[in-house]
C-alpha cells in the first residue's frame, strides 16, 4: 500500500505540474454553421462537436458556440445509449462562444446556453438518454489534463446493466479502464444539472481519476443510492468555489466518498472542498455527504470555508454522515466553515462522533478548537444569499493556518503553495471587518468562517 500511495501521489503532481501542450489547432464547432465546414474558423466551423472531435489532436483547442450538442458515437456496438462525448488526452474544450471571438478570454460568457445533452431519443423521457454525456479514459501518453471549460452538461442516465461502468456518472464519468495512465479532468465555469443514475449521477470519478474543479454548479442531479451530484471512489478530487444545491440520493444527497486515498503532505487533502456552498440538498443519510466506512475502505474528505445550509437528512446526518465506526472508520475533517438550518431527525448536522471540526459555526455546537453557535447573519437566507452582513460574528473569526494552498492556482499566478487567494466570489481572502472582533487564530487580518469574505 505505501509503494501505491507514493505512485499515486507521483502521477498527481506529474499531472498538476506539467507543461501545457502547445496549441496545434484551434477547431471551431457552431451548430448554426452549414454542414460540410473544415472547422478551422468560425465561418467553416464544424455544425457537431463529435466531427471535431474525430479530428482533434493532442495540444488542441475546441472551441464551441452556444447550441445543443449530443453525443452520436456509441462505445459499444448496438447500444445507442452507451454514446458519450470521448474527451481525448491534453484537449481543451471551450465553450460559451457567440460564434466570432478570437480569443478565449474574449469569449462571450454564454455558459449557460452552450449545452452537452444526453438527451438522445425522446425529448423529455430520460429511459434513452446516454449512460454518460461526457467520458474522460486512460491515455497511454502521462498524466497530462484535458480541460471542459464553459458548458451545462445535462440529461445523462447512468442507469445501465454494467455496474462498474453505466451505472454511475450520467453527467460526467472520469475513470481509468484500461492500462496507461490516469485520467486527469480540468473543469471549470461548468453547470452540470438534472442527471441520473444509480451512483454519482451528476460527476463520478473513480479507478484513478483526477479531477480538478473550479466555479462550477452541480445541481438537480438524482441518484437512485450513492451521491446524488458526484461519487468519489479510489480517485481524487480539488473543489474549489463550487456551489452544490437542489442534489438528491438515499446516501449523500451531493456527495458520495469511499475509499478514498489518505492525504498528502504536498498536496494536502486527496478530497478537498474549498470556499464552497451546499444547499437544499437531500438524502437518507447525509443531506450533504456520506463517506463511507466498512472493513476494507473509507471515505476521507475535507470541507474548509464552505458554507452548508438547509440540507436534509430522512433519518441522521443533515449536513454529514460519516461512519466513524466501522472498523476502517471514515474520517471528516471541516475548517473555518459555517453548518446551520440543515436537518434531521437526529444529528441534524453530524453524524460521526471522530469528524474533526474546528473554527467553524455550528448550530446546536460541536466540540474542537475555535468552534462557536452565533447565528452566522446571512444577507437573504431565503433567497439563499448567503453572504453576511457587516458585523456577522462569522467575520474575523476563522484559522488562517486552515486554509489550504492553491493547487488550482485561482489567481494564475503559477504559485500552487500560497493560501488559496479567493473566496466564492472571486474576492481577496483575509479582509478585516471593522465592525467584527478578531475572535479567530492567526496575524490579522483574520480569515473569515463560510464561503464568502467581507
Amino acid at each position: 500500500m505505501k509503494v501505491r500511495t507514493c505512485l499515486i501521489s507521483s502521477l498527481f503532481y506529474a499531472a498538476l505540474f506539467a507543461a501545457p501542450g502547445i496549441s496545434q489547432t484551434v477547431w471551431y464547432v457552431d451548430d448554426d454553421a452549414t454542414p460540410g465546414g473544415d472547422g478551422l474558423s468560425w465561418a467553416s466551423a464544424h455544425k457537431d462537436l463529435q466531427s471535431a472531435l474525430n479530428l482533434v489532436g493532442t495540444g488542441d483547442q475546441i472551441w464551441v458556440a452556444t447550441g445543443r450538442y449530443r453525443p452520436t458515437l456509441p462505445v459499444t456496438s448496438g447500444d445507442g445509449r452507451s454514446a458519450t462525448f470521448k474527451i481525448p488526452i491534453e484537449v481543451r474544450l471551450y465553450g460559451g462562444f457567440a460564434g466570432h471571438e478570437t480569443s478565449v478570454s474574449g469569449r462571450a460568457g454564454l455558459f449557460d446556453r452552450t449545452e452537452l445533452s444526453g438527451d438522445l431519443g425522446v425529448k423529455g423521457v430520460d429511459t434513452d438518454n446516454a449512460y454518460h454525456v461526457v467520458y474522460l479514459g486512460e491515455n497511454s501518453s502521462g498524466n497530462y489534463p484535458s480541460r471542459i471549460d464553459g458548458f451545462t452538461i445535462t440529461h445523462g442516465n447512468a442507469n445501465g446493466m454494467s455496474e462498474n461502468r453505466d451505472q454511475r456518472g450520467g453527467g460526467i464519468y472520469v475513470s481509468m479502464d484500461g492500462p496507461g495512465y490516469s485520467p486527469v479532468l480540468e473543469l471549470a465555469h461548468c453547470t452540470i444539472r438534472d442527471n441520473r443514475g444509480l451512483r454519482g449521477s451528476g460527476i463520478a470519478i473513480d479507478n484513478l481519476g483526477l479531477v480538478n474543479m473550479r466555479d462550477c454548479r452541480l445541481t438537480r442531479n438524482s441518484a437512485e443510492d450513492q451521491g446524488g451530484a458526484l461519487l468519489v471512489q479510489t480517485a481524487r478530487l480539488r473543489a474549489h468555489n463550487c456551489r452544490f444545491d437542489r442534489n438528491r440520493a438515499r446516501k449523500g444527497g451531493a456527495v458520495y466518498l469511499n475509499s478514498s486515498f489518505p492525504d498528502h503532505p504536498g498536496t494536502g487533502p486527496s478530497v478537498r472542498f474549498v470556499s464552497s456552498v451546499f444547499h437544499d440538498n437531500v438524502a437518507s443519510r447525509g443531506g450533504v455527504a456520506f463517506l463511507d466506512g466498512n472493513s476494507f475502505t473509507s471515505g476521507i474528505g475535507t470541507w474548509v470555508n464552505c458554507t452548508l445550509d438547509n440540507n436534509l437528512a430522512a433519518i441522521s446526518g443533515g449536513a454529514f454522515f460519516a461512519k466513524t465506526g466501522a472498523p476502517i472508520p471514515a474520517r471528516l475533517t471541516i475548517r473555518n466553515s459555517i453548518l446551520w438550518n440543515n436537518r434531521a431527525p437526529i444529528h441534524p448536522q453530524i453524524f460521526g462522533s471522530d469528524a474533526e471540526v474546528t473554527y467553524s459555526d455550528i448550530r446546536g455546537t460541536w466540540a474542537g478548537l475555535g468552534n462557536f453557535m452565533a447565528d452566522p447573519q446571512f444577507v437573504d437566507r431565503g433567497a439563499r444569499d448567503y453572504h453576511t452582513l457587516a458585523g456577522s460574528p462569522a467575520h474575523d473569526s476563522g484559522d488562517n493556518a486552515a486554509m489550504l494552498n492553491d493547487i488550482a492556482d485561482l489567481d494564475d499566478d503559477d504559485d500552487f503553495f500560497e493560501p488559496v487567494p479567493f473566496d466564492f466570489d472571486g474576492n481577496p481572502r483575509f479582509a478585516d471587518d471593522p465592525a467584527a472582533a478578531d475572535t479567530g487564530a492567526g496575524t490579522p487580518p483574520l480569515i473569515d468562517v463560510g464561503a464568502y469574505e467581507l
